[in-house]
């Protein structure tokens, strides 16, 4: 019984080969509609490499180095179909030889690059401090202000922090982000096993005879806070306004013909005792 052997591995090479070529034969033969001899006429004078106007040397760009060319021949499309070249004073084809040049040069970059497209690099991108905290805010109408604030801040890229070049992940950021989500989504859907818990906030020292930002216009004095309510349940308010000893006499101001206004969310609320009162929020 006789064994025939075949060469697989030859054949294999000699079908690379065959595409290799076939490849570059596409090439050639997509850019042979370019009116090259235009150059010759026009613009290797100037664009050459004893001259390097520009900084383009034709004699240096054949047809064959169309794709490592790419950027420059995009330049000079550009250029000749503005009528920036050739410059005045020299010879110019007619407008009809730059249409059909700088068409057919645009379709044969076009072929070039879809032998071998190379669409760059795509960085991974991520959400910067800020696009999260917006993020949190529309989506669950709740401030993460705070929370956010814990996270790393970004090194900024030309003057950019959502640069997705600069915006780097590591591990150590991962669990940045995954503590302060569990922080967020607790606070932002609530816990019902929380008990009733006294907070107090104090205006501190200073004068309170001047308006502070942030309250309604016509004011004076008082106190901007932010505060977090866990639940949605009504919540019991104390306001304590007495002043300093000595200044005010330790009178309480409702009593001296002054009104206390209190606000949530920007909102007024129409209140028949400002010192005590409750309200759902």
């Amino acid at each position: 019984m006789n064994h025939t052997r075949t060469p697989v591995g030859s054949s294999s090479l000699i079908a690379g080969l065959l595409s290799c070529t076939a490849l570059a034969s596409s090439a050639v033969q997509g850019q042979s509609h370019v009116d090259w001899e235009l150059l010759d006429q026009y613009c290797v004078e100037c664009h050459n490499l004893d001259d390097y106007a520009g900084a383009i040397a034709f004699d240096l760009m054949p047809p064959e180095t169309l794709a490592q060319d790419a950027e420059a021949w995009e330049v000079v499309i550009r250029k000749l179909r503005t009528g920036m070249m050739p410059p005045a004073g020299k010879a110019r084809p007619s407008r009809g030889e730059f249409d059909a040049f700088t068409t057919a040069l645009g379709s044969s970059l076009d072929e070039t690059y879809a032998l071998d497209p190379n669409p760059g690099q795509e960085g991974l991108s991520r959400l910067n401090r800020e696009e999260y905290r917006n993020a949190i805010r529309d989506l669950l109408q709740f401030d993460a202000s705070t929370i956010v604030a814990t996270l790393p801040a970004e090194s900024a890229g030309e003057g950019f922090d959502n640069n997705i070049e600069r915006l780097s992940v590591s591990p150590t950021l991962i669990d940045a982000f995954a503590s302060a989500a569990m922080r967020i989504s607790r606070e932002a859907v609530g816990d019902l096993s929380l008990i009733p818990l006294q907070v107090e906030y104090s205006a501190g020292s200073g004068s309170q005879s001047s308006h502070v930002d942030g309250l309604p216009l016509g004011t004076r004095g008082g106190l901007l806070v932010t505060h977090n309510f866990p639940l949605d349940a009504r919540y019991q308010f104390n306001v304590g306004t007495r002043g300093a000893g000595g200044v005010f006499n330790n009178q309480d101001f409702c009593s001296g013909g002054n009104e206390v206004v209190v606000t949530i969310d920007g909102e007024l609320l129409e209140l028949e005792d400002p010192n005590s009162f409750q309200i759902p929020v």
